[in-house]
């Protein structure tokens, strides 16, 4: 499976997705408007996987760049499959976001229900705050983490770490 058959799925299962360049990569991006919140979506897409970042009510392109440079910089799929990773040492160019978080399969569930192709390949990342998550955190914990009746941590929005 190569990388342009993921494209083309992501591209049919999300028939307005379009592609955009931020720093040197070329990605496709996407968006859900609600009456309350409008979520924006960004896939890279590699050779056997992809990393997803999700937001909501608006993103800021030099912290998505420094994002995707970060996760491109390791293997994410070396990193353990069934738990919540967690980088340190991750410098937004603006805003107080200290870390990386990187959800798995298991956990980020991209496409779940969208494409049997596509599901079970896509690593979700995004910017954490110091001491948001320690990692190691289940598939259990971090929807409850992330939930309405657990911590309610907001990883898709990013006014949490950087200024509007």
């Amino acid at each position: 499976m190569g990388t342009l058959d993921f494209e083309a799925e992501i591209l049919r299962v999300q028939p307005d997705a379009s592609r955009m360049c931020v720093g040197e990569d070329s990605i496709i991006h996407y968006e859900n408007v609600t009456p309350a919140h409008s979520f924006d979506y960004f896939v890279q897409v590699e050779r056997d996987h992809f990393m997803q970042i999700r937001t909501r009510d608006g993103y800021h392109e030099g912290v998505l760049s420094a994002l995707f440079a970060r996760a491109k910089a390791i293997d994410v799929t070396a990193l353990p499959a069934d738990c919540l990773t967690v980088l340190g040492d991750f410098h937004a160019p603006l805003g107080s976001f200290t870390a990386l978080g990187v959800a798995p399969p298991a956990l980020a569930r991209c496409f779940e229900h969208g494409s049997e192709m596509l599901k079970g390949r896509g690593y979700w990342i995004f910017p954490l705050l110091a001491g948001e998550f320690d990692g190691g955190e289940s598939e259990a914990q971090f929807a409850f983490d992330i939930g309405n009746k657990g911590r309610r941590i907001r990883v898709i929005d990013w006014g949490r770490g950087v200024p509007r």
